[in-house]
């Protein structure tokens, strides 16, 4: 906690970071109640904290260093369900719950033991709650084993990022060399084997990224053609590696540079100009998933509408659409 002493700001030195998230109450969600008209929306449970990655265009890589102590934790899975029970108590029309952490697989005999109990749990109610998860592609990670636990436990969504197509953009630029285009392949076929659906998150507008190897994040996903695609253009965030990198190369000026947010081109690079990335941005979902001429031009219009109008209630339909092509 900071005070002011004789007009000076004194700044108390950061307390660790809490260690057994068991010992944290859950949120409090009913002060949210009168803002959420969607009764059945997704609620949202936290059940880690910390990423052992250092993706460039990511905060994690900051946050570590902010205070000591273990930065990457769970709770136990008892407490996770304990948060569970009381949302169902408290919001009885919840179908869907999104299980909240950087990764669900980072701690693979955790993973095993919470869809263990979370299938036990499932069993106890008339009718059994829908979850979705974020996975990392990660060494010696076994896709097909994750997702018979995610089908025992009913992890029906699971988010799987991509980020880029091109290895070389993934390994020098994003600092995600740790997986190949072929694990992402196999994570995609092992989730449609098992009937999960699946999230593809894609970055366009990468610094330093061409046209070519752009080509090579749309012919992935593509080739992979998940449920559906979380897509963003890069965004420089100050304080994070990336930021700087941009700076150091001219594609950004401090003093100039406003963040516009994760739809709107902001790097003008030789191999991939400002005005390309924004076109590709509003092609993508088109040149992913239409099949004919008709179908291109009707997502292309449907995108268009989301992604620069934020036209929401156009989302439940192109997603349904793409789903039955």
């Amino acid at each position: 906690m900071d005070k002011k002493t004789d007009g000076t700001i004194e700044k108390n030195p950061t307390r660790q970071f809490v260690q057994n998230l068991d010992e944290l109450p859950y949120p409090d969600r009913d002060i949210w109640q009168k803002w959420i008209k969607n009764k059945k929306s997704i609620h949202n449970v936290i059940i880690g904290r910390g990423c052992p990655f250092n993706c460039t265009y990511c905060c994690n890589h900051v946050l570590r260093q902010v205070a000591e102590g273990k930065y990457v934790r769970f709770r136990s899975p008892q407490n996770v369900i304990g948060e569970i029970k009381e949302i169902i108590e408290k919001f009885p029309d919840t179908d869907t719950i999104f299980l909240e952490a950087e990764a669900l697989n980072l701690n693979q005999e955790y993973l095993y033991d919470f869809c263990d109990q979370l299938a036990q749990f499932n069993k106890t109610l008339k009718k059994p709650i829908s979850y979705g998860a974020n996975i990392r592609l990660i060494a010696n990670f076994d896709a097909e084993k994750t997702m018979r636990y995610f089908t025992k436990a009913n992890i029906v969504i699971v988010n799987i990022g991509l980020e880029s197509g091109s290895e070389r953009v993934r390994r020098d630029i994003l600092k995600r060399g740790e997986y190949t285009n072929d694990d992402v392949r196999r994570a995609v076929r092992a989730a449609k084997k098992y009937h999960r659906h699946t999230m593809l998150f894609v970055l366009l507008g990468i610094p330093s990224e061409t046209y070519q190897e752009f080509e090579e994040t749309l012919e992935i996903t593509k080739e992979c053609r998940p449920s559906f695609i979380h897509l963003g253009i890069f965004t420089p965030y100050p304080g994070t590696v990336l930021y700087d990198y941009c700076v150091e190369n001219n594609y950004i000026s401090k003093d100039t540079y406003h963040e516009k947010g994760r739809s709107v081109a902001s790097l003008d690079m030789e191999g991939f100009s400002k005005k390309q990335v924004q076109k590709e941005y509003y092609n993508f979902f088109a040149n992913v998933y239409a099949k004919s001429k008709f179908q291109h031009i009707r997502i292309k219009l449907s995108s268009y509408l989301i992604l620069k109008w934020n036209l929401s209630f156009v989302f439940e339909r192109t997603l349904k659409y793409i789903r039955s092509i």
